[in-house]
């Protein structure tokens, strides 16, 4: 069976709007060198860190939304899952090879000049591979905005849940807990296992949500801007973006899980009104790449722009931690 069309107008403006969020991600992990409490910094800052963070959430629907098109095909989820070894998996395995094969050269190269042991530094544990290749969860794998891939390997493995999540109440309690997760704060602290468990579920269950969600969306078209949800996701948004510029201006502690509550209605209205004519597919093709490869664009940005060392260690660290 063929896949569920997509109306073209829905087709373009999510085309349009993965090529901003793709370019939100480089500027979600690039540092602000601008003069402190200026208004060139503040918009920044709404920029980046309240519409930035729609970017990645938006991804993970759109995932979704995608897979839930061949849901009603006989055998889609062993089709689809094999489909994601081809396509997802093998390109991801290669890529942590080539990155391991970089950090031993590098180690390498560098006791060789220094005239150190030839094996210094490396470390051939168990837990070094598992890391490294992503397989323990509670880490970024190697090529650190490769976890997105995993997660997405992960969630298409569970889609087979995910669609009896979507067309039962499964999204209502999602929510729920999306809701709550917005108002845990834990302390990062990489030493502590306990702390790193509890990121790691809030942060799985912020994925299960927006990947559930983009199921839940395909396979209730026309659901989300009926003419009794449009006016209650727009005043929901307006609302909270008021909330979010007061917070901002106050430098509250709870701006960043505010943000997190603005996301899927802010998401919402922004794909609403996002361009419904295509932009030129030279654009809308580096969407992926971009969002795949940000930690290098943003190296090559700061050669560029000639800043220093540090926005590049800056952007970098952000960029591993998230």
């Amino acid at each position: 069976m063929a896949p569920m069309s997509i109306a073209p107008r829905i087709s373009n403006k999510i085309a349009n709007m993965s090529l901003v969020c793709a370019i939100l991600v480089v500027g979600l992990h690039c540092k602000a060198d601008f003069v402190q409490g200026s208004m060139v910094l503040f918009a920044w800052k709404i920029l980046v860190q309240v519409f930035g963070a729609i970017a990645v959430p938006f991804f993970f629907v759109i995932s979704g939304f995608l897979l839930a098109g061949h849901m009603h095909e006989k055998k889609w989820w062993v089709r689809e899952n094999l489909k994601r070894i081809r396509t997802l998996l093998v390109p991801y395995v290669c890529s942590c090879i080539v990155f391991i094969a970089l950090e031993f050269g590098l180690k390498l190269l560098a006791n060789i000049t220094s005239h150190q042991d030839l094996w210094r530094n490396f470390d051939f544990s168990c837990g070094y591979w598992l890391q490294a290749f992503g397989v323990d969860l509670r880490f970024n794998p190697i090529n650190a905005p490769l976890w997105y891939v995993r997660a997405l390997l992960v969630l298409v493995g569970l889609s087979f849940f995910v669609k009896r999540l979507a067309i039962g109440v499964g999204v209502s309690l999602l929510l729920f807990l999306y809701v709550v997760s917005c108002f845990c704060f834990i302390r990062i602290d990489n030493d502590n296992w306990v702390c790193r468990e509890c990121l790691v579920s809030l942060d799985a269950v912020k994925a299960l949500f927006y990947f559930t969600s983009g199921v839940f969306l395909r396979l209730r078209a026309g659901f989300l801007f009926s003419h009794f949800h449009r006016p209650l996701i727009y005043s929901l948004t307006v609302g909270l973006f008021v909330a979010l510029v007061f917070l901002l201006l106050n430098e509250s502690p709870y701006f960043g899980r505010a943000c997190w509550l603005f996301v899927p209605f802010g998401g919402c209205v922004i794909f609403d009104l996002m361009p419904s004519r295509k932009w030129p597919s030279e654009l809308t093709s580096l969407s992926f790449p971009i969002y795949i490869f940000h930690t290098a664009i943003i190296q090559v940005v700061g050669v560029i722009l000639r800043e220093s060392a540090p926005f590049v260690a800056e952007a970098m660290k952000r960029s591993m931690s998230v």
